[in-house]
């Protein structure tokens, strides 16, 4: 019974470092951009060179991250990115150095950025005794969280930056990783370690092809995804007559859509099919972008998070639970794993944009979004039956 309490307090906490670490994002990543090029005057070479830089390192310390969870359970990785995130956040602040920012952006935000990864290594961990429904459950509850973060924090962020400009939007982003990093440290419940949660360890027969393939397809998601989101923008004021107000209002919408989807869910846990459900997020992917690409109305733009919200939502909250499943006893490096996959997608994203805005325009970049996402429907088709 004290296990059960401890888990439940565990958990609880977990959700709370998860809504503050996504709201620390949350706050400032949609004016990260901004603040580079307009207020540190970065060209685009420069600014290539920093997205790249926080996407490969955070690579590296998620890969790092994952290893060490999964040799002993521990909150130290958490901790140390919790840590990062602050730090980080609080140092963009007060510079506008290329070189300064170039090794923030190497060093405390990449590793920042593994603290997603780690509260979902770490849930799967606290629930290893538990049924596979409650596990998945308590992950889409961790994931939602998430959801919840971006759904208000883009807004917090701009009211913040009219008011108090970039520096006070990046020092909130500081206080609400200090209060995440605060809230883990005081919790006095702990997560059970591998050793009380493993038994027979075994490995999946034929896992690699499926693991490889599964983990091509997701970098192929968030590759469109990602590069998606960068000429929505342009798109949206320049083509569709829309105003600033309406990005955020895109953003945010899609986001609370996200939590309903993730809400059914979790509400109704999938008995089987789980691959099934992810072929269906990668189709409203395709959907979703040749909506965009169709899109002559703001308001279509609006209409179509609908198909995005699916596509994320599906694909976001049973990929993770389905990578775990093909690496049973490695919650860390699946964990990572999904988390790397959007890292490449966003380093990607940023090497392609340039080239295909100049030779093709903003709005071409739809259809080659949608694309990636029908050659990720494909893989995950490929994956051997058996596996969800």
């Amino acid at each position: 019974m004290t296990t059960d309490v401890d888990r439940s307090s565990f958990f609880i906490a977990l959700v709370v470092v998860d809504v503050l670490s996504g709201l620390a994002d949350a706050i400032s990543g949609p004016y990260v951009v901004l603040f580079l090029v307009d207020h540190a005057q970065l060209g685009p070479l420069s600014l290539s060179a920093i997205l790249t830089a926080r996407a490969l390192s955070g690579i590296a310390f998620g890969t790092a991250f994952g290893a060490w969870i999964d040799r002993r359970t521990t909150i130290a990785p958490l901790l140390l990115a919790l840590a990062g995130s602050a730090v980080g956040y609080a140092l963009l602040g007060f510079t506008t150095d290329f070189a300064v920012l170039l090794v923030i952006a190497a060093l405390p935000i990449a590793i920042g950025a593994a603290a997603f990864s780690q509260s979902i290594a770490l849930v799967k961990r606290d629930f290893d005794q538990a049924s596979p429904h409650t596990a998945n459950r308590a992950i889409g509850v961790l994931r939602a969280s998430w959801s919840v973060a971006w759904a208000i924090g883009p807004a917090v962020g701009a009211l913040i930056v009219g008011v108090a400009g970039f520096r006070g939007a990046f020092l909130a982003s500081a206080a609400s990783a200090v209060i995440a990093l605060m809230t883990l440290v005081l919790v006095r419940a702990r997560p059970l370690p591998a050793d009380a949660t493993h038994g027979n360890r075994r490995k999946p027969a034929n896992g690699g092809p499926a693991i490889a393939l599964a983990f091509s397809a997701l970098i192929l998601f968030h590759t469109a995804m990602f590069l998606g989101s960068i000429p929505l923008p342009i798109v949206l004021i320049s083509s569709l007559g829309g105003g600033k107000s309406d990005i955020g209002v895109a953003m945010s919408l899609c986001a609370a859509l996200e939590i309903i989807v993730m809400g059914v869910l979790i509400w109704r846990p999938l008995q089987r099919g789980e691959r099934a459900a992810i072929v269906v997020g990668f189709a409203a992917f395709v959907a979703y972008f040749v909506a965009l690409t169709l899109a002559r109305s703001v308001g279509a733009v609006f209409w179509a998070q609908i198909l995005r919200a699916i596509a994320i939502g599906l694909v976001s909250y049973l990929g993770i639970s389905y990578l775990q499943s093909l690496m049973p006893h490695r919650a860390g490096a699946a964990a990572a794993l999904f988390s790397n996959s959007g890292q490449l997608g966003s380093v990607l994203a940023a090497l392609g944009v340039g080239g295909l805005a100049q030779a093709f325009g903003y709005g071409s970049i739809f259809i080659v979004c949608a694309v990636f996402s029908a050659a990720g429907l494909v893989l995950v088709c490929l994956i051997p039956t058996g596996r969800g």
